[in-house]
């Protein structure tokens, strides 16, 4: 088969298009914040020999986003892995481990909004990442059962005592 016919060549020219050509589309992404394309690499026949064959379902991913092109930093990825990857992902480190703000949550079997917000709100990383952390809402009444209220229940049960005592009279 001709190298042209392979979905490696498709991606290695991809790549150089993305790094080297200010018309294409992604440009600004790429060669515009100055990722380029290693030396060896200018080659096709070198760029297989380094990565190898695409793994169906897979890409290719520079493990550092802000890295050039070349066999250090590229890895062939999966979507997940590409997503998680991402320069605009937040990542939170603790204990030793760095992970995106969606994996912590996977991890932790929180909703990943739950961290966002323990994250905006400035939280420290213990109490962003931990399962039981509940923040104290103190502007909210408690039911009976400890449970927060809705915020206008107060105001409700009183529109309908209200209600009630007009109705009786």
């Amino acid at each position: 088969m001709s190298h042209v016919m392979m979905p490696e060549y498709q991606v290695w020219k991809a790549m150089r298009q993305r790094c080297k050509n200010p018309h294409n589309k992604d440009y600004h992404h790429y060669g515009g914040r100055g990722i380029s394309v290693c030396e060896r690499w200018e080659s096709f026949h070198n760029f297989i020999a380094d990565m190898g064959s695409r793994p169906d379902g897979f890409s290719l991913d520079r493990i550092d986003n802000d890295g050039d092109y070349r066999a250090t930093n590229c890895r062939w990825a999966n979507q997940y892995e590409q997503v998680n990857n991402s320069r605009h992902n937040h990542f939170l480190e603790y204990r030793g481990k760095r992970l995106t703000l969606s994996q912590w949550a996977s991890f932790l079997d929180l909703p990943a909004s739950t961290v966002r917000c323990r994250v905006r709100a400035k939280l420290p990383i213990q109490m962003i990442l931990s399962k039981s952390y509940i923040p104290r809402d103190l502007t909210r009444e408690h039911g009976s059962d400890g449970r927060f209220l809705p915020r206008n229940y107060q105001k409700a049960v009183n529109a309908i005592e209200t209600k009630r005592r007009g109705l009786a009279k």
